[in-house]
């Protein structure tokens, strides 16, 4: 199976890739902006290779002509060494043969000195000991400490040239919003 037909496969929405099963909700309500369920593509790239088990992985890629973004949706408590290996994971899969993304993006190269230049992360938490009467101090007490939540900082620019942690409202503004002002997501379709 070609590269491009495990992605294609997997076409989904941010509202679907951000379904909480556990608690039966989504995390985000967009469904215009289209990303490659990236669960689902591990998935078949594990039955591709007949791995013994699935790696871990992001829930979300999305992809257009200027962004490559890994998502990684959390709803409540996080294990920070999960969120590290599915940073890891989703990666080196993206950088194994016949996984790499030349047939969206003709200045993909599946290379770390890539990766640093051209994929972020963002992990979109919704942090159950949010208080109303203390997220302003916790704002600035995050940004004080460099975005440093669940050793994600380490990551940035080791793998991923921005690693960022973001709550819903942030990712509405920061993300979604500014991708849908940019006209910037244009999904691919084959011919």
């Amino acid at each position: 199976m070609a590269p491009e037909e495990i992605y294609l496969n997997h076409r989904s929405t941010l509202k679907q890739t951000s379904f909480d099963s556990d608690n039966k909700v989504y995390m985000v309500e967009d469904e215009t902006i289209p990303v490659y369920d990236y669960d689902d593509v591990m998935g078949a790239y594990s039955s591709r290779e007949h791995l013994q088990y699935t790696p871990c992985s992001n829930d979300a890629l999305y992809v257009d002509d200027g962004h490559i973004t890994f998502i990684e949706f959390k709803n409540g408590k996080v294990n920070p060494k999960n969120i590290i290996q599915k940073a890891y994971d989703s990666l080196l899969v993206l950088f194994d043969h016949d996984m790499g993304l030349e047939w969206r993006r003709t200045d993909f190269c599946a290379n770390i000195s890539f990766s640093r230049q051209n994929i972020d992360l963002i992990v979109v938490w919704d942090d159950p000991d949010d208080d109303p009467r203390t997220a302003a101090r916790n704002k600035i007490s995050n940004h004080v400490r460099g975005k440093g939540q669940f050793g994600l900082s380490e990551l940035k620019r080791y793998l991923y040239k921005d690693v960022r942690v973001m709550s819903k409202a942030e990712f509405q503004r920061e993300f979604i919003e500014r991708i849908k002002k940019n006209g910037m997501w244009r999904e691919y379709t084959k011919a």
